[in-house]
């Protein structure tokens, strides 16, 4: 009898047992994630944020597991924000169960900005891969902004990756567009094709120094300090503009009283600046920059083979050293890519136009202070270029005749409601009248380069 007791009491531990372990099973095959192996994450390649994660299934339509990062850095986190709320919009209805998932890579570049790259793929409910594609963003702690390929590079570097890209044998279409795909590193660009991380072309920054755009001590490139405006001009868009430009200085003296004199009336100006003058007088040229009037490119020399002489001109590749080797040089004094070239002598060839990636400015108005070096002449031919339509004036702050006459008309315009502006400010308010006056473009007072001769 006892015997059979301990029998039946061995029994029901062994069904307790049991049941129990089938309980576990149970439990742990509900608990089961069927696609884990498909949202696995790599924790080493999240450097910056907070990781998040949502997870969300519609039996039989989809499964979604989305991994993203919190940086609390406004633009950014507000753009990755936009970006999981554009993914979730692509959840709809299909005949077959599909397997979305978001995994990410972040990294912080020398505390200045912040790399991310979301890798996003879609699975059918065989776990077989459908479809990826990768998106970066790239953030400039600093200015807080999200950068482009403008941002990052500089120069004329869509030719200089095409031919880069020619070179490696990379055939896909090198465009502007297609270069905002890229992701910052510690010692070079990469960008890549067709959201396709494995289709990539990478820039090492000291290879390609004067192309770099980037402005960190730790990255490579032709300026590293910082300058800023101070006293930025106040415009009135419903007033008069003209604007007054001065071309081949800096000169040490001339260009400070014409700065003085007409910010004297709240105004400022556009000087192009010939490069070897730039590299001469590097202060100058930053003071110019930091009161807020424009620098812009004359060329380096001011050479008459540049585009004027027909017996002798450049070829493409000196006219692009003449144009970018002073950009070169401005760009290493302040900072700034100039973004407005005028051609001495205001010709204009061919082959400047196929090498040309900045607008041209021309003029409306010829002071003539280059011929008459008369004060009274000078201010006579501004007023009545003015009082005709004229709105781009040229004169020279390499003569001290030129500066008695602008001194001497700035009050006139003034009291005749005219605002003294840069030529960039101008375009922003008139550029129709500027780039469309006359059918013919190169009598456009801008020849941009879209403009066919």
């Amino acid at each position: 009898m006892l015997k059979s007791k301990v029998k039946i009491k061995h029994c029901m531990i062994l069904i307790f047992i049991l049941f129990i372990s089938l309980a576990a099973l149970l439990f742990i095959s509900l608990r089961h994630d069927p696609y884990a192996e498909l949202t696995k994450i790599n924790k080493d390649t999240k450097k910056v944020g907070e990781i998040m994660h949502q997870q969300e299934q519609k039996e039989d339509t989809y499964y979604l597991s989305l991994y993203y990062p919190k940086t609390n850095y406004t633009a950014l986190d507000d753009t990755i924000n936009n970006y999981i709320t554009q993914y979730k919009k692509e959840l709809t209805t299909h005949k077959d169960m599909l397997v979305y998932t978001l995994d990410y890579d972040i990294q912080n570049i020398f505390d200045h900005y912040v790399s991310l790259t979301f890798h996003k793929k879609i699975y059918d409910k065989q776990k077989q891969l459908k479809s990826s594609e990768d998106t970066s963003f790239n953030y400039d702690i600093k200015q807080n902004k999200l950068l482009t390929v403008d941002d990052v590079l500089r120069r004329n570097y869509l030719h200089y990756i095409k031919e880069i890209a020619s070179k490696q044998n990379i055939s896909f279409d090198i465009t502007k567009d297609t270069l905002q795909s890229f992701i910052i590193r510690e010692n070079e660009l990469v960008f890549y094709f067709q959201n396709d991380m494995s289709k990539s072309l990478t820039i090492p920054y000291k290879q390609h120094q004067a192309y770099i755009k980037l402005q960190d001590k730790q990255i490579p490139s032709y300026f590293q300090g910082e300058l800023a405006k101070s006293n930025q001009q106040t415009i009135d868009p419903n007033k008069k503009m003209i604007a007054l430009t001065f071309d081949d200085g800096p000169h040490p003296e001339n260009t400070k009283k014409i700065m003085d004199a007409i910010e004297a009336y709240g105004g400022r100006s556009t000087f192009f600046m010939l490069g070897q003058n730039v590299k001469r007088y590097p202060d100058l040229v930053k003071e110019v920059y930091t009161r807020g009037h424009e620098v812009a490119n004359h060329s380096w020399d001011h050479s008459f083979r540049l585009s004027a002489s027909l017996s002798n001109p450049m070829n493409k590749q000196e006219v692009t050293d003449e144009l970018y080797d002073t950009n070169d040089e401005i760009y290493k004094t302040i900072g700034i890519e100039p973004t407005l070239f005028r051609p001495p002598y205001g010709a204009i060839n061919n082959t400047l136009r196929q090498a040309c990636e900045m607008p041209m400015v021309l003029w409306d108005v010829d002071s003539r202070d280059w011929e008459t070096h008369n004060p009274r002449n000078i201010h006579d031919t501004i007023l009545d270029g003015v009082k005709n339509g004229g709105q781009v004036i040229l004169l020279h702050d390499i003569h001290k005749d030129t500066v008695k006459g602008v001194i001497s008309v700035l009050k006139e315009l003034h009291d005749q409601g005219y605002q003294f502006v840069s030529v960039s400010t101008l375009m922003k308010y008139k550029e129709k009248e500027l780039t469309q006056a006359n059918k013919d473009p190169v009598h456009n007072v801008i020849v941009t380069p879209l403009t066919k001769i």
